[in-house]
């Protein structure tokens, strides 16, 4: 069933593959990997809330699925939810930590900072950073040290990046920033 979804899909008559998706997710009798594959093609279809609902069914009945933490928190983010798609993302971390990567680490630090937590923010982003230095992510962790009332980490930070890699408008937020660390 699940292949004639996919053909659906490849032969692009997405509202037939829609059809499909709601239909099985209807079905009571669907198993934690059925369910989880389900879940990823109504995502890959921007069901989004459909996709959510399904990882939440097999994260149910296999609390252990790695795959349906990850598209459960990748739904909750989407849909606007960070609080939530960070729980779902930390436990999927948690059972299976080698998924954590640099992306991963960004985006959790883009949830922590939705949700406030910037001190959570700034130690997910610095890890990112230590990986592999990226300016656009050195310049956000320099202006939540400026926010945090951390102008010698933020200096130290502006001082590392080339402010000539940056398009003109994000070159102008780089020497507003680093004017604004240097008046305090």
């Amino acid at each position: 069933i699940m292949a004639l979804i996919h053909l659906e899909q490849w032969a692009h008559n997405e509202d037939r593959a829609r059809k499909m998706v709601e239909a099985l997710a209807r079905w009571k009798s669907l198993g934690p990997e059925q369910l989880e594959r389900l879940a990823s093609l109504a995502y890959e279809l921007n069901m989004t809330e459909a996709a959510l609902s399904l990882a939440k069914r097999a994260i149910a009945k296999s609390p252990q699925s790695v795959h349906a933490q990850l598209i459960a928190g990748y739904c909750s983010q989407k849909l606007g939810k960070p609080a939530e798609a960070i729980a779902f993302l930390k436990e999927a971390a948690k059972i299976s930590p080698d998924i954590v990567n640099r992306s991963f680490q960004m985006g959790l630090g883009t949830l922590y900072a939705e949700i406030g937590e910037k001190q959570n923010a700034l130690a997910q982003w610095k890890t990112a950073l230590d990986e592999k230095f990226d300016p656009e992510l050195a310049l956000k962790i320099a202006r939540l040290y400026h926010e945090l009332h951390e102008g010698k980490e933020a200096d130290a930070l502006l001082s590392k990046i080339d402010p000539t890699h940056f398009p003109p408008k994000k070159r102008a937020e780089f020497w507003s920033l680093k004017g604004l660390v240097a008046e305090k």
